[in-house]
This record gives structure tokens, C-alpha cells and sequence, in this order.
């Protein structure tokens, strides 16, 4: 039906617009919604594969404390917390509140794990 989970999330998108919420309880919906399920499935093991890879290539591991410096901050400025497991994708729980106003972010490799005399 599709063949890949982009393509899925166009097809609810565009359903979605011309039919509004009632789509979501439709026989269409509820047919496709197994093959949505296993893309997302695929695509979402593809970027855990990929992340645990990136994460060992800079060596911290989920349960990690990692400072990250994002750019155009005041200086000393640092962002802070725990690598967790969101279905196998490494998010960073942040110990402050910052202006991006999340709880956590998804970890990318900008995020170093932190030194311990430094914290």
C-alpha cells in the first residue's frame, strides 16, 4: 500500500485535511493502519541503529549525564542531563528549564558526556 512511512504520514495528512478528525475512525483508516504500523516500526529501528552507532562513536551510553553548548548562547551557558530510551531512540532529559521550553530533546552528537569536576 505504501512504501515508506513518509509516504503513509502524507496519505493521513492529506485524508486527515479533507475528512478532519472522523478519518482517524473510518474503515480505510482502520485497514491501513496495520502496514502504517510496521513502517513506523521499520523506520523508528533504522534511527535506533543509527543513533546507538553515533552514540558510541563519541562514548557515552543511555543512563550518561551530557552537557551540550549550543550555539549562539551567552557564554557558560550549558544545557545538561540524562541520555534515556525512547523506543530505542536516545533522548536527553534535560536537568533545567531552557528556553526551548521541553522537558527533553532527542541527543545528537553535539551532546558530550559531562566531566565530572566540571558539573
Amino acid at each position: 500500500m505504501f512504501a515508506t512511512y513518509a509516504e503513509a504520514t502524507e496519505w493521513i495528512k492529506a485524508k486527515a485535511e479533507s475528512q478532519g478528525k472522523a478519518f482517524y475512525t473510518t474503515p480505510e483508516y482502520k485497514n491501513a493502519y496495520p502496514e502504517i504500523q510496521r513502517l513506523w516500526q521499520e523506520e523508528n529501528n533504522g534511527l535506533a541503529i543509527t543513533a546507538k552507532k553515533a552514540m558510541s562513536e563519541v562514548g557515552v551510553k543511555f543512563g550518561d549525564t551530557v552537557e551540550y553548548v549550543p550555539l549562539g548562547n551567552l557564554p557558560g551557558q550549558v544545557l545538561s542531563g540524562k541520555i534515556t530510551n525512547v523506543n530505542g531512540i536516545p533522548y536527553v532529559k534535560l536537568d533545567q528549564q531552557h528556553v526551548i521550553d521541553k522537558k527533553r530533546v532527542r541527543w545528537h552528537k553535539g551532546w558530550q558526556k559531562a566531566q565530572e569536576g566540571k558539573r
